[in-house]
């Protein structure tokens, strides 16, 4: 499958790895952060995960990871920046 076009396009990559830990690579910043909800500008849009006890283990300038117990993860336009 080509993939090509998603990094040439700035599209972030997810990864949800059972209901404990999510990744995401070409992020734009933390919006807000608490224990249950998580909001990270990605680009064209805002990726919010709920759930409890989230912790951000790991950020770089391009990738972070949260653990925890992951409810949901959300989609919504509009990305923001930090």
């Amino acid at each position: 499958m080509e993939r090509g076009w998603l990094t040439r396009a700035g599209v972030p990559h997810m990864e949800l790895i059972g209901e404990r830990e999510f990744f995401m690579c070409r992020h734009r910043g933390v919006l807000s952060y608490s224990t249950e909800t998580v909001e990270i500008g990605g680009g064209s849009l805002t990726v919010r995960v709920i759930g409890t006890e989230l912790q951000l283990v790991a950020m770089t300038e391009e990738e972070l990871r949260l653990r925890g117990r992951i409810a949901a993860v959300e989609l919504r336009p509009g990305g923001g920046h930090v």
